[in-house]
Protein backbone atom coordinates (compact mmCIF):
# COMPACT_ATOMS: atom_id res chain seq x y z
CA UNK A 1 0.00 0.00 0.00
CA UNK A 2 1.26 3.39 -1.06
CA UNK A 3 0.41 6.87 0.23
CA UNK A 4 1.93 9.51 -2.20
CA UNK A 5 1.83 12.77 -0.82
CA UNK A 6 3.11 16.39 -1.74
CA UNK A 7 3.28 20.45 0.03
CA UNK A 8 1.91 21.20 -3.67
CA UNK A 9 -0.53 19.07 -3.91
CA UNK A 10 -1.60 17.48 -0.48
CA UNK A 11 -3.56 14.09 -1.05
CA UNK A 12 -6.77 15.11 1.47
CA UNK A 13 -7.61 10.73 1.33
CA UNK A 14 -3.98 10.69 3.13
CA UNK A 15 -5.18 13.11 5.61
CA UNK A 16 -8.32 11.62 6.30
CA UNK A 17 -6.56 7.98 6.47
CA UNK A 18 -4.23 9.58 9.18
CA UNK A 19 -7.17 11.16 11.26
CA UNK A 20 -9.26 7.86 11.43
CA UNK A 21 -5.50 5.54 12.26
CA UNK A 22 -5.20 8.29 15.15
CA UNK A 23 -8.96 8.19 15.94
CA UNK A 24 -8.65 4.49 16.18
CA UNK A 25 -5.44 4.20 17.67
CA UNK A 26 -6.75 6.28 20.63
CA UNK A 27 -9.81 4.38 21.02
CA UNK A 28 -7.53 1.17 21.84
CA UNK A 29 -7.31 2.92 25.15
CA UNK A 30 -10.74 4.55 25.77
CA UNK A 31 -11.97 1.30 27.71
CA UNK A 32 -8.44 -0.29 28.35
CA UNK A 33 -8.05 -0.90 32.38
CA UNK A 34 -4.04 -0.60 32.91
CA UNK A 35 -4.77 -2.49 36.66
CA UNK A 36 -6.89 -4.80 35.01
CA UNK A 37 -4.36 -5.71 31.57
CA UNK A 38 -1.19 -7.75 32.36
CA UNK A 39 1.96 -6.65 30.91
CA UNK A 40 1.72 -8.41 27.83
CA UNK A 41 -1.98 -7.48 26.75
CA UNK A 42 -0.40 -3.51 27.37
CA UNK A 43 2.45 -4.49 24.84
CA UNK A 44 0.58 -5.94 22.78
CA UNK A 45 -1.59 -2.99 23.04
CA UNK A 46 1.01 -0.09 22.74
CA UNK A 47 2.02 -2.19 19.55
CA UNK A 48 -1.33 -2.06 18.30
CA UNK A 49 -1.04 1.57 18.95
CA UNK A 50 2.03 2.21 16.78
CA UNK A 51 1.09 0.15 13.80
CA UNK A 52 -2.52 2.47 13.86
CA UNK A 53 -0.41 5.75 14.33
CA UNK A 54 2.60 4.72 11.45
CA UNK A 55 -0.08 3.48 9.05
CA UNK A 56 1.60 0.09 8.52
CA UNK A 57 0.34 -2.90 8.04
CA UNK A 58 0.34 -5.95 10.72
CA UNK A 59 3.28 -7.39 8.78
CA UNK A 60 5.08 -4.86 8.90
CA UNK A 61 5.31 -4.90 12.31
CA UNK A 62 6.42 -9.11 12.01
CA UNK A 63 9.78 -7.06 10.76
CA UNK A 64 11.40 -5.14 13.65
CA UNK A 65 10.08 -4.02 16.78
CA UNK A 66 13.08 -0.58 16.17
CA UNK A 67 11.16 2.33 16.10
CA UNK A 68 13.58 4.13 14.00
CA UNK A 69 12.90 1.52 10.81
CA UNK A 70 9.16 1.08 11.53
CA UNK A 71 9.34 4.88 11.17
CA UNK A 72 11.45 4.50 8.37
CA UNK A 73 8.51 2.11 6.62
CA UNK A 74 6.02 4.76 7.42
CA UNK A 75 7.95 7.46 5.70
CA UNK A 76 8.85 5.23 2.76
CA UNK A 77 5.39 4.20 1.83
CA UNK A 78 3.50 8.01 2.57
CA UNK A 79 6.30 9.18 0.04
CA UNK A 80 6.04 6.09 -2.28
CA UNK A 81 9.88 5.63 -2.12
CA UNK A 82 12.19 2.44 -0.75
CA UNK A 83 13.39 2.36 2.58
CA UNK A 84 16.19 3.17 1.21
CA UNK A 85 15.95 6.12 -0.43
CA UNK A 86 14.22 8.18 2.90
CA UNK A 87 17.66 6.77 4.76
CA UNK A 88 20.22 8.26 1.43
CA UNK A 89 17.34 11.77 1.29
CA UNK A 90 17.33 11.80 5.62
CA UNK A 91 21.55 12.71 5.15
CA UNK A 92 20.88 16.10 3.47
CA UNK A 93 17.52 17.70 5.19
CA UNK A 94 17.42 16.22 9.16
CA UNK A 95 16.28 19.09 11.16
CA UNK A 96 18.76 20.54 13.85
CA UNK A 97 20.31 16.73 13.33
CA UNK A 98 16.95 15.15 14.21
CA UNK A 99 15.32 12.21 11.72
CA UNK A 100 12.45 11.98 10.33
CA UNK A 101 11.99 8.95 11.91
CA UNK A 102 12.99 9.90 15.23
CA UNK A 103 10.44 13.08 15.20
CA UNK A 104 7.73 10.17 14.13
CA UNK A 105 8.54 8.50 17.34
CA UNK A 106 8.85 11.80 19.49
CA UNK A 107 4.98 12.57 18.04
CA UNK A 108 4.16 9.22 18.94
CA UNK A 109 5.15 9.86 22.36
CA UNK A 110 3.04 13.00 22.64
CA UNK A 111 0.20 11.31 21.18
CA UNK A 112 0.69 8.36 23.71
CA UNK A 113 0.67 10.52 26.42
CA UNK A 114 -1.91 12.55 25.54
CA UNK A 115 -3.98 9.30 25.23
CA UNK A 116 -3.33 7.55 28.66
CA UNK A 117 -2.53 10.77 30.53
CA UNK A 118 0.80 9.94 31.13
CA UNK A 119 3.54 12.20 30.99
CA UNK A 120 7.03 10.59 29.11
CA UNK A 121 9.62 13.50 29.26
CA UNK A 122 11.81 14.29 26.43
CA UNK A 123 15.20 12.76 27.61
CA UNK A 124 13.15 9.16 28.08
CA UNK A 125 11.83 9.47 24.22
CA UNK A 126 15.38 10.36 23.21
CA UNK A 127 16.61 6.52 24.67
CA UNK A 128 13.41 4.70 23.73
CA UNK A 129 14.82 2.93 20.16
CA UNK A 130 12.08 -0.59 20.22
CA UNK A 131 8.49 -1.30 20.73
CA UNK A 132 9.38 -2.75 24.31
CA UNK A 133 11.14 -0.05 25.68
CA UNK A 134 8.28 2.26 25.17
CA UNK A 135 5.98 -0.30 26.66
CA UNK A 136 7.98 -0.36 29.49
CA UNK A 137 8.17 3.65 30.10
CA UNK A 138 4.38 3.24 29.42
CA UNK A 139 4.29 0.83 32.32
CA UNK A 140 6.53 3.06 34.49
CA UNK A 141 4.49 5.94 33.80
CA UNK A 142 0.78 3.93 34.53
CA UNK A 143 2.43 2.64 37.82
CA UNK A 144 3.50 5.81 39.35
CA UNK A 145 0.08 7.20 38.55
CA UNK A 146 -1.00 4.27 41.18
Amino acid sequence: MEYNVSARNPNHALKKKVADAASRADSLFESWDPQGNDEHSLCETVKEYVRLRYLLEPEDMLETEHLNHLGEASIARSLGMSIEAVRKNELDSKCEGTSSSMTKKILLTIALNKALEIDIDAETTADITTITELCDAVRAQLLQRQ
